[in-house]
């Protein structure tokens, strides 16, 4: 496989891989290496010299949003490669918490170290990404993306501030895709937006293209019944080959995503490689 993905962490692992909370993918594709996410722990460096992948010169480091399980290793990433391009949102850097009870309320934003690390990158190097933004020639960032479909929630109780006063929508949630050119590969980090919004964002920015696979967190861990039916669904309606859950997408959706599409399901671990050609 020349133009591939590597999964580099996430909640499924075996001996000698390393699990946590958290997603990091290395893209391959047309001679450039571009790493999607930093995870949260030193897992990202663990796995990935057991694969025997370097996480020095790489092309791009592009960042899906601003959560403490996929950049907890922007500073250590950035100081190994000086003069690499690095893609995200503009508000991935905001305070950012989710509230577990009615007294526990926890941060879930980037670290001070991480978010410090992005702030002194130079000019030319931090290259914000609200809109649909061309990365590699084929390869391309969503920027924001609208939320149409209304029981497309965030995946949890996220807020601005610790008082949890102001709900955070998560405006800097991105996927990335691959065109291949007569169809699609569409890449998510969590899928805040919602994975129908993203995938028919992501049609109408390609020009009505269809999507051929889908990797990555779909963010369906807390979803009710009636919504993972719609997402299978649609799923379905759209003939999408091949799904490669991943991170956040939850057992209940895993499970009925394997019984229930009718494309292939892949469960996604550390250390699987899917050819992107």
């Amino acid at each position: 496989m020349t133009d591939k993905l590597t999964v580099l962490v996430d909640n499924i692992a075996e001996e000698p891989f390393e699990s946590e909370h958290g997603f990091s993918l290395l893209i391959e594709w047309k001679g450039k290496r571009i790493l999607f996410d930093t995870a949260q722990h030193d897992s990202l460096f663990h796995n990935a010299a057991e694969l025997g992948v370097s996480l020095e010169n790489l092309d791009a480091l592009i960042l899906s949003h601003g959560h403490y399980d996929h950049g907890g290793n922007l500073a250590g990433i950035l100081e190994r490669n000086p003069r690499m391009p690095f893609y995200a949102h503009p508000q991935c850097l905001q305070d950012r918490y989710s509230r577990h009870g009615k007294d526990d309320v926890r941060r879930v934003s980037l670290s001070e170290k991480d978010r410090a690390a992005v702030l002194a990158l130079p000019g030319d190097l931090y290259i914000p990404c609200s809109g649909a933004t061309e990365v590699f020639p084929g390869l391309w960032i969503s920027g924001s993306i609208p939320r149409i479909y209304d029981d497309e929630d965030t995946g949890g109780a996220f807020y601005l501030e610790k008082e949890a006063v102001h709900p955070d929508l998560i405006p800097d949630d991105m996927s990335i895709w691959v065109d291949h050119g007569e169809d699609l590969s569409l890449i998510c980090g969590c899928c805040h937006s919602g994975l129908r919004n993203t995938v028919d964002y992501i049609r109408q920015l390609s020009g009505g293209k269809a999507v051929r696979m889908i990797l990555g967190g779909y963010h369906l861990k807390h979803a009710g019944e009636n919504r993972i039916s719609r997402t299978i669904e649609f799923i379905n309606r759209n003939r999408i080959q091949k799904i490669v859950p991943a991170h956040c997408t939850g057992k209940t959706a895993m499970e009925r995503f394997a019984n229930e599409l009718d494309g292939d399901v892949t469960l996604s671990r550390v250390g699987l490689k899917v050819a992107l050609s």
